[in-house]
C-alpha cells in the first residue's frame, strides 16, 4: 500500500499525515539528543582546548586568555606595536602578543613534494619487480622468443609539461620526478628563509 493508490478523499489518509507527524518529531527529537552532545563537547574543547595535549597550568591559562586576530594593518605587524593597540583597548591585562607567519604556501610544496616521492617510490617498486621478474625467468632458461615471452622492462615514462602549455611529451619518469624535487626544495627552501626572515624583522621591530 502506498499513497499514489489512495484514492481522494479516503480516510486512510489521516493515518499518512499521522505517520508523518511522528516521524518528524521522532527525526527533531534525535537531533535534539545529538545538538546536546555536540553541545558540551563544544563547551568542553572551548574551555580545556585540544585533549590530546598534555593538561598543564600553565597551557590551560594561556589557552583559556588566548585570541587570535587576523588582517593586521602592515603598520602594526610587529610584537611591540601589536601589543601596544591590546594594551590601549585593555590596559595591563595582556602578556603577550606575537605575530604568527603564514606557511600556507610553504605547507602546500611541501604536500606536492611528498606526493612526488610517493610516486617515485611506487614507480621504483614497480620497476625493480619488474626487472626482478625477467632476471629470474632468465636464470630459469627462459629463451626470448619462445612461447613464455618476456621482453626486458623498461625504464617507466610519465608525462612532462602541461595541457595549457601544448608541449606535453613523454620522458623518464625518474630524472623528471628527481629534478622536480629537486625544485621543490629550492622553493621550499626560499620559503623557508623567508618566514624566518619575516619572524625575525617584526621580532626585532619590537627591540
Amino acid at each position: 500500500l502506498t499513497i499514489s493508490v489512495v484514492p481522494n478523499g479516503d480516510r486512510r489518509m489521516i493515518w499518512i499525515l499521522v505517520f508523518t507527524i511522528l516521524l518528524y518529531l521522532y527525526i527533531m527529537r534525535r537531533l535534539w539528543f545529538e545538538w546536546e552532545v555536540f553541545i558540551r563537547l563544544r563547551h568542553r574543547f572551548l574551555l580545556n582546548g585540544d585533549p590530546s595535549f598534555y593538561k598543564t597550568q600553565t597551557y590551560l591559562k594561556t589557552y583559556r586568555n588566548s585570541v587570535m586576530v587576523e588582517s593586521v594593518p602592515r603598520t602594526h605587524r610587529s610584537d611591540r606595536n601589536l601589543k601596544d593597540v591590546f594594551e590601549s583597548l585593555f590596559p595591563g591585562q595582556v602578556d603577550h602578543a606575537e605575530m604568527i607567519i603564514n606557511t600556507s604556501k610553504l605547507e602546500t610544496l611541501l604536500t606536492k613534494r611528498r606526493a612526488l616521492l610517493d610516486k617515485y617510490d611506487s614507480l621504483m617498486a614497480r620497476h625493480r619487480y619488474e626487472l626482478w621478474r625477467y632476471n629470474t625467468w632468465q636464470q630459469k632458461g627462459r629463451v626470448v622468443g619462445c612461447s613464455n615471452r618476456l621482453s626486458k622492462p623498461i625504464e617507466p615514462k610519465v608525462w612532462s609539461g602541461g595541457l595549457c602549455s601544448g608541449s606535453m611529451e613523454r620522458v623518464d619518469a625518474f630524472p623528471h620526478i628527481t629534478n622536480l624535487i629537486k625544485e621543490l626544495d629550492k622553493s621550499a627552501d626560499e620559503e623557508f628563509e623567508r618566514i624566518i626572515d619575516t619572524r625575525l624583522k617584526w621580532r626585532d621591530a619590537s627591540l
